[in-house]
């Protein structure tokens, strides 16, 4: 596995010799109110026994202009170091939906845990003037591509992520 990083595009070489060029989509800027401060949210509930383990926030809200992107890889990047590996068959609805708007349902043992943690952790790098950039391979294969990364160097990072989101 080999791995190189510029500003606008990472490039993966896998073990079985193939290449993967992720290309820079956008830097993650939560929203904030009155453009100055980070709107966060964070859920109370009757019973905390129902949160999922990152669950309890605060979670923020962004959004992200994929342009004509549909489906595939993406890596979420924090100082030039991949912190999450991940695919989906409608990017769009991932991030804008997912990772950029988190309902109370998420936070619940129901819900989307993953989607919780890396929320957090955009929110909580930003409040250190730090941001996630995101990357994406357009691909129809993309579990098949998240596979044969992961099989690599990053199996255990995702499973495992060196970020816990927390702050």
């Amino acid at each position: 596995m080999k791995t190189q990083i510029s500003g606008k595009s990472i490039n993966i070489i896998t073990s079985s010799g193939n290449s993967y060029d992720f290309k820079f989509i956008s830097k993650i800027m939560p929203q904030k109110n009155d453009d100055v401060i980070i709107r966060e949210t964070v859920f109370q509930s009757d019973s905390d026994s129902e949160k999922n383990r990152h669950g309890n926030g605060p979670f923020c809200s962004f959004n992200i202009d994929l342009g004509s992107i549909s489906e595939g890889v993406y890596i979420f990047c924090l100082d030039n170091e991949i912190q999450y590996i991940g695919e989906s068959k409608d990017l769009n609805r991932q991030f804008n939906d997912g990772f950029g708007r988190i309902e109370e349902i998420n936070t619940t043992t129901r819900g989307r845990s993953t989607n919780c943690k890396l929320n957090h952790a955009i929110l909580a790098e930003a409040k250190k003037g730090k941001f996630f950039n995101l990357f994406v391979f357009e691909t129809k294969e993309h579990k098949k591509v998240k596979k044969e990364i992961l099989e690599g160097f990053f199996e255990t990072y995702n499973r495992k992520p060196k970020y816990n989101g927390r702050s």
